[in-house]
Order: structure tokens, then sequence, then C-alpha cells
């Protein structure tokens, strides 16, 4: 999510940048331009300086040629100077267009980015919350009262009462297989996204060591865990250490306070 985040922002940061860039008023179209007009200008008015000394000395006709020329240079001058300011103009007015075109466009990719961002992270944190990554602590005397009162868990309690006085291995192995079934499905109940929770922050954990911890979370004892999963009491009280290391953690933590707090 995060290298999506910072995409977004560098994308938007360099679009913006590269319209930010662009000049809002124009510069001269060329340096030609300036010099052409100056010469026409000057050439205009050294004809009037001849003109005026040809006047002084008498020599009309050619004060007369002087003058005239001097004349249609001005028009010249005049008529370049506009050329040049329409060309401008024009330009001006393109860059202007192109300017509100791209912050027009960066605008629209601007909301379009943030929206899909939007839907991108709502997305993944309904994901996440269907995982049970957001799942909160859980009250464990709130929850031993849910238990209590849960006909499921009844069941349950009943069903292991029963192992203990099965001889019969085959039958034996139903009614565990039985139990499994309601154990899950009071945990679906009471805790709907706990087990996939659990299995995403700890990987490493089997299907049979996501049971054990689902039992021990229901406050079962060591006795009726070891009928639920035909071992021992004290074959259950060894199987918590190796899976603490295998959860990554200290093998001094308790475990029913590592399951209330996944």
């Amino acid at each position: 999510m995060k290298n999506i985040v910072f995409l977004t922002i560098f994308v938007l940061v360099c679009w913006g940048s590269s319209i930010s860039s662009v000049p809002t008023i124009p510069v001269r179209t060329s340096m030609d331009s300036d010099l052409v007009a100056d010469s026409l200008f000057e050439q205009a008015n050294e004809c009037v300086r001849i003109g005026e000394r040809c006047r002084i000395e008498g020599k009309q006709d050619s004060a007369v040629l002087f003058l005239s020329q001097a004349v249609e240079l001005g028009k010249h001058h005049v008529h370049y100077q506009d050329s040049i300011r329409n060309v401008e103009h024009e330009v001006s007015t393109m860059l202007e267009h192109s300017i509100v075109l791209h912050r027009t466009i960066y605008s629209a990719a601007t909301i379009c980015l943030l929206l899909v961002s939007g839907v991108w992270i709502t997305c993944h944190s309904i994901r996440r919350h269907k995982k049970g990554e957001l799942s909160p602590s859980i009250d464990y005397d709130c929850f031993r009262k849910e238990l209590l009162a849960n006909d499921i868990y009844k069941d349950i309690r009943a069903c292991v009462l029963q192992i203990g006085c099965i001889e019969n291995a085959n039958e034996k192995a139903v009614v565990e297989k039985h139990v499994k079934t309601l154990v899950y499905s009071l945990q679906e109940e009471l805790l709907p996204t706990y087990r996939l929770h659990l299995k995403d922050k700890y990987p490493k954990l089997s299907d049979d060591d996501l049971y054990f911890c689902i039992l021990r979370l229901l406050g079962l004892s060591a006795i009726e865990i070891g009928c639920c999963i035909g071992r021992t009491r004290d074959a259950v009280y060894k199987k918590e250490k190796p899976l603490l290391k295998k959860m990554g953690v200290d093998e001094t933590v308790d475990l029913l306070e590592l399951l209330l707090n996944v």
C-alpha cells in the first residue's frame, strides 16, 4: 500500500512540476525579429537625416527621394512591428490554451488517482478485516460468559466427557471428529475471523496447531484437550512450548494470554 501511495505522490509531483515550468508569458518570438525592426527604424532615420541635409543644401530632388524612402521604411517598420505583435499574441494564446488544457488534464488525473487510491485502500482494509487483521483483543471475561451460555459449548463439554468413557477406538474417533466440528462451529459463531487471523499472523501453524489453539482459547482443561486430540494430559502440557517456538515467541509466554491478544 505504501508503494502505491508513494508512486501516486511521485507521479503527481512530477506532472505538476512539468506544468508549472511552462511559461505563462511568452518571450519575444526571436532576437532576429528585434534586429530587423531596429534596422528598419535606423534606415528610416538615416534617410530622414540625409533628406534634411539635401534640403538644406538645395538639392530638392534628392531630398524628396530620401524622405520618400524614409516614409516607406517607416511604413515597413510599423507593419513589421504589427506582425511581430500578432505572432506573439497568437503564440501567447496557444500557450495559455495549452496550459489550461494541461491543468485540466492534471486535475482530472489527480482526482482519478486519488479515487483509485481511496478505493484500493478501502478494499484492502475490507480484505484485511475479513481476514481478521483488524480484530481487537478478546475480553476474556465477556468471552467466558458467552461460552457458558452457548448451547454448542455445552454440547462440546458433554461430548468430551463421553470420549473419556469410550473404549472402542473407532467410536472414539467418530466422537472426536464430531467435537472438532462443534468447536469450529462455536468459533465461527463467536469469533468469525479468529482462525484466519491466527493463521495469517502465524503462518507456520498447521491445522492441528490451530485446532489446539482454539481448544485452549475455549478454556478447556489439559485433560479435556487431550480427549479432543487423542493425547494424554502430559502430552498437552508439553505441546505448548514447541507451539510457542513455532509461533516465534518466547517459551515463557502464557499461550492463552497470547491467543487473547492476537
